[in-house]
């Protein structure tokens, strides 16, 4: 069983970064700091990162998705894996006061780098190499708890 994963191949744009490819880099504004970092800054450290690339954040689907992905990962995987929320949309970004990590696309290179289209939403898992080991969209929890208990060891 191969170490990386596409669970809906079909859903990216062709351009998009693939699972086993490394992870692209871009510009995030964090909503607690007002200076510009890169991706790569945003998940330095030996953990693995789940980003959840959205645009329409305020949608309630969205918000309810995003922090079950949260809750979970924190109950099983807290010392393994980091998650943060990426978004297009600035309204949502300044507006936002959850508990996860928020972070605006800037320029919309995230995005694009990554195939999330304007009515999409995307889960990548990035591994502490920044390489791609599984995505989904949209965003899945299920098929995200498959992956992991393959091959993550639960606490």
């Amino acid at each position: 069983m191969p170490f990386i994963k596409d669970a809906t191949p079909q859903a990216f744009a062709k351009k998009a970064l693939k699972a086993g490819q490394r992870a692209a880099y871009g510009q995030v504004k964090q909503q607690n700091n007002d200076r510009a970092i890169s991706l790569y800054q945003l998940m330095e450290g030996t953990q693995h990162q789940v980003l959840l690339l959205v645009n329409t954040y305020n949608n309630k689907k969205n918000i309810a998705i995003c922090d079950q992905i949260n809750t979970y990962l924190r109950q099983k995987y807290k010392e393994v894996v980091r998650v943060h929320v990426i978004s297009y949309n600035r309204l949502a970004f300044t507006t936002y006061n959850g508990s996860l990590s928020f972070c605006l696309d800037i320029d919309g290179q995230v995005h694009q780098n990554y195939g999330v289209e304007p009515t999409q939403t995307a889960l990548y898992l990035i591994r502490p190499d920044m390489y791609i080991a599984f995505r989904s969209s949209p965003i899945n929890l299920e098929s995200l708890q498959a992956y992991l208990h393959d091959f993550f060891v639960q606490k």
